[in-house]
């Protein structure tokens, strides 16, 4: 299944362990476009965790989304490669994470 986001905000979400904001476990790809996850919190991904069928994929994308005030031990967590693009004439939203190690995967 494919998982795709356009212009969403996700805020003010809990869970316990991981993917406060979104828990995207049996995805075979993720696309996130000009959203925003403000205020969740979860242990590990207190914004995303993404937990792709397909370690080796290159399918995940965020394009222009903006990660504030999240807390928990990474911002988003990924067992996959996840692309982070800034489109030509547009810069990433600001952005930030609690800790130094905020946005992580394995």
């Amino acid at each position: 299944s494919r998982l795709g986001l356009e212009a969403v905000t996700v805020s003010g979400c809990k869970a316990g362990n991981s993917g406060g904001g979104l828990f995207a476990e049996l995805s075979q790809s993720l696309v996130i476009r000009g959203s925003a996850f403000e205020r969740n919190e979860a242990d590990k991904g207190a914004a995303i965790e993404y937990a792709s069928q397909d370690t080796d994929s290159e399918t995940a994308l965020i394009v222009g989304t903006a990660f504030e005030g999240n807390v928990g031990e990474t911002t988003v967590s990924s067992n996959a490669p996840i692309s982070w693009t800034c489109e030509r004439g547009q810069y990433m939203p600001r952005t930030s994470g609690d800790g130094n190690d905020a946005f992580s995967g394995e």
